[in-house]
C-alpha cells in the first residue's frame, strides 16, 4: 500500500537523540572492525582469516550505513 501522505519532520529532540544514538553505534563499529582487523592480522589458518576478514567486511558495511543515515539527519537540522 502506498502512501499518499508523507510522514512529518522529526522533532528537534528526537532528531537530537537518534543522531546522538547513531553517533555511539557509529564509535562501537569502529572499534569492532578495530578488533576483527587484528584478530585477522593474528590468525594462523587461512580460514580463521577469511572469517575475521567477512567480519570486518560486514562491520564496514553497518558503519556506511550508519554514516550515510546521520548524512540524512544532519541535512535535516
Amino acid at each position: 500500500m502506498l502512501k499518499i501522505v508523507p510522514d512529518p519532520p522529526l522533532s528537534p529532540e528526537l532528531s537530537n537523540a537518534l543522531e546522538d544514538l547513531l553517533i555511539q553505534i557509529s564509535e562501537r563499529l569502529f572499534s569492532a572492525i578495530a578488533v576483527a582487523h587484528q584478530n585477522a592480522l593474528q590468525q594462523v589458518t587461512s580460514s580463521g582469516r577469511g572469517l575475521s576478514m567477512s567480519t570486518m567486511h560486514e562491520l564496514e558495511a553497518a558503519s556506511t550505513l550508519v554514516e550515510t543515515a546521520l548524512g540524512k539527519i544532519q541535512v535535516r537540522h
